[in-house]
């Protein structure tokens, strides 16, 4: 068991914005901007995106030093054509970012051998055990608005990004009444239709109500039997110990509610996100490559993910200090692991005392941990050195109990 209280962090950051982007003083407009050559419409379309995750306030992408991407939504619906699951879509577009090993584990998903932090709205969901395994995949795309990636170790958000940080950033409400969505996929493998079908279903519906906007979204997806290239089928728990993404039930649901009052907002969110599988076989991992074993029956528990988050936040423009972001978060996370057998491959189980069968029944890993924290950023303009010139500090802190 790890337990781990408080992290408190002070980040020190000045950004010097461009002169061409500050406001003139006798009109208090920005000037007209000078014509782009030809070909450099989507250049400067690029400059102009503004994130957060570099520094935790909202900055243009020229403004900050480093390497920093975002994946927005054409993208995100391009890659919902061909799948669902956002490592693929990393995968795709981020330099550095390691293929997806197409299941749920993370253990492969690092950025040049370095391990990644995982955020969704600027909320950790890493744990100190077993770290990313079980996130990104289990993320629902359907939901991201856009995908902000920072290439390189950094602290900003505390421990876990010596590779780099992704911040999954969920859609919230529109200016509409009422926006409605649906979509419904069916994927399946040639070697067998009937035994592969995968259908998948998502909606969202999002709008405002009187003084509110909200969003809420859901998604369920059902798989069977998956199978490689050459039409063999493939084990439910191609890494040891992890799973894989057959046989599964996977649900997510979302919801968002917020207001703005002037140069303030409050917002609250919530997920849930569950994902249970029911291997067939055990798996043969002294055959190259490894598949499943058809003469022996899996006998553990299903393999699990029943994890739920929410979070609070409030911002204020117009704070004496200089724009400010507080929030409060809650994470509970479940995952139960599979099940695995003694083996020369596998030596380290828990032993049921009997020799001919030295693996006891209780031998399947299974993590809980429940952390909770605030995060509070404010950017203090300090015009008394240079006009663009400002301070962003703030105050973290963090618990986090796992066993």
């Amino acid at each position: 068991m790890r337990q781990s209280a408080a992290a408190i962090a002070f980040a020190l950051v000045f950004a010097h914005a461009a002169a061409a982007q500050a406001p003139e003083e006798d009109t208090g407009t920005f000037p007209e901007p000078e014509p782009l050559e030809e070909g450099a419409a989507s250049r400067a379309t690029a400059l102009d995106q503004v994130v957060v995750t570099a520094t935790r306030t909202p900055r243009p992408i020229a403004a900050i030093p480093g390497s920093v991407m975002v994946i927005g939504q054409e993208q995100i619906r391009e890659q919902l054509w061909l799948s669902s699951d956002p490592a693929d879509l990393l995968a795709k577009y981020v330099p550095g970012f390691n293929v997806s090993n197409q299941s749920i584990s993370g253990a492969s998903e690092t950025m040049r051998g370095r391990s990644v932090l995982v955020l969704v709205d600027g909320v950790p969901r890493n744990t100190p055990l077993r770290d990313v395994s079980r996130i990104i995949s289990l993320i629902d795309l359907n939901s991201i608005e856009r995908i902000e990636i920072v290439n390189g170790p950094s602290s900003i958000y505390g421990a876990g990004a010596t590779g780099g940080i992704v911040n999954f950033i969920t859609k919230k409400g529109g200016e509409e009444p009422l926006q409605v969505t649906t979509s419904v996929n069916v994927t399946a493998f040639t070697a067998d239709v009937e035994d592969s079908l995968a259908p998948e279903v998502a909606g969202s519906a999002s709008g405002n109500v009187g003084l509110f906007d909200y969003y809420v979204g859901s998604r369920g997806r059902w798989s069977e039997n998956a199978y490689d290239g050459s039409g063999k089928l493939l084990p439910s728990d191609p890494f040891l110990g992890q799973g894989g993404l057959d046989n599964a039930d996977e649900a997510n649901v979302d919801a968002k509610i917020g207001r703005s009052f002037g140069d303030q907002r409050i917002e609250l969110s919530g997920e849930w996100t569950y994902f249970d599988q029911k291997p067939k076989y055990f798996t043969d991992y002294t055959s190259d490559p490894v598949r499943p074993d058809t003469s022996d029956r899996y006998t553990g528990e299903s393999i699990l993910e029943d994890s739920k988050y929410a979070r609070a936040t409030y911002t204020h423009d117009g704070f004496t200090l200089g724009p400010l972001q507080t929030e409060v978060y809650y994470n509970d996370i479940d995952k139960r692991f599979p099940f695995t057998e003694a083996s020369a491959i596998n030596p380290l189980v828990l032993y049921s005392g009997n020799p001919l069968s030295p693996t006891s029944p209780d031998n399947q890993t299974e993590l809980y941990a429940r952390q909770w924290g605030s995060r509070t950023t404010v950017t203090t303009p300090i015009p008394f050195i240079h006009d663009s010139l400002a301070l962003t500090w703030g105050f973290d802190f963090e618990h986090d109990r796992t066993k």
